[in-house]
């Protein structure tokens, strides 16, 4: 069967289902393009977490390394404390400490 032997109602109903896919394919392409658009910032997202990661390792080293001091510093016993000196303007006084 030619296109020439077709019906107008057939040719229009064709023409119609060439609108339809149209239609479907621009709502594809549209969804498409916004899930580029979401997975770009669910890469900036990730990037920014590394970055935010990255920043909370360093300071649970830093807290550690500050905690594994402090533990330390608990090896150390007052041994003296000299009387503050009240002549000057500043006053100060010597602590000894002795390492246990």
């Amino acid at each position: 069967m030619c296109i020439r032997d077709s019906s107008e109602a057939e040719l229009e109903r064709a023409y119609d289902l060439l609108n339809e896919r149209k239609a479907e394919n621009e709502k594809l392409n549209a969804q498409i393009e916004n899930m580029r658009k979401d997975i770009t910032n669910l890469k900036s997202k990730s990037k920014q977490l590394d970055g935010e990661t990255s920043n909370l390792i360093k300071k649970v080293e830093l807290l550690q390394r500050e905690k594994q001091e402090l533990e330390e510093d608990r090896d150390l016993s007052l041994i003296h404390i000299s009387e503050p000196t009240r002549q000057a303007e500043i006053s100060y006084a010597v602590f000894c400490l002795k390492k246990k």
